[in-house]
């Protein structure tokens, strides 16, 4: 894997950065059951890697009546406030709130597991690139700013395949502590708990 081969680029020259918007919550027929994913920070807190699920849902009347864009699955989601880092890969289409941006990859360029990684490995910077008195917030005009370097595609999946399965190693490793865990509180509780 030669670094010499890795163009120097940024995040704006190889996706699209979408802001999202919210209609009015007290407009019913903005939101429905079957509508269209809509994300929050809140919904990127659980950490997963990849989302294709959303606590509430837009309709294409809310969607069409906010500033939210519909992202196609294999873009990125990061939280931009309260917190800026939050970071999910999409597996179904999807809109957001303001309070993320959503990050159209060109998949001709950019395959969306290598900027996952690429971005997660450098989440500190993109955080400093924050500014706000009330609470940090990172702009699209700012994130479209973020350096990448990128290696041919190929090489990409490459790496990010290797990536997934140190994930998976953590994963499993960390599933076989809580058992341990669980193992020693039992035995614990046999050997010292009452009669």
């Amino acid at each position: 894997m030669s670094m010499e081969a890795w163009e120097k680029v940024t995040l704006g020259s190889v996706a699209s950065i979408k802001n999202g918007g919210t209609p009015s919550t007290g407009t019913s027929s903005y939101w429905s059951d079957d509508g269209h994913i809509w994300l929050t920070p809140d919904d990127l807190s659980k950490g997963s890697k990849y989302t294709s699920t959303s606590r509430r849902r837009i309709s294409d009347e809310g969607l069409g009546m906010s500033s939210a864009a519909l992202l196609p699955m294999g873009s990125l989601v990061m939280s931009s406030r309260a917190p800026i880092g939050y970071l999910t890969i999409l597996t179904e289409p999807a809109a957001t709130s303001q309070g993320c941006k959503g990050i159209e990859l060109d998949l001709k360029q950019v395959d969306p597991e290598f900027a996952y990684y690429f971005l997660s490995a450098n989440m500190e910077a993109i955080k400093r690139r924050g500014s706000g008195s009330t609470f940090a917030e990172i702009s699209g005009r700012e994130l479209a700013k973020i350096p990448l370097s990128l290696p041919p595609l190929e090489e990409q999946r490459h790496i990010a395949n290797i990536l997934a399965l140190v994930d998976k190693d953590i994963e499993a490793a960390a599933r076989v502590k809580e058992q341990k865990d669980l193992l020693k509180k039992a035995i614990v509780k046999e050997l010292l708990g009452e009669g």
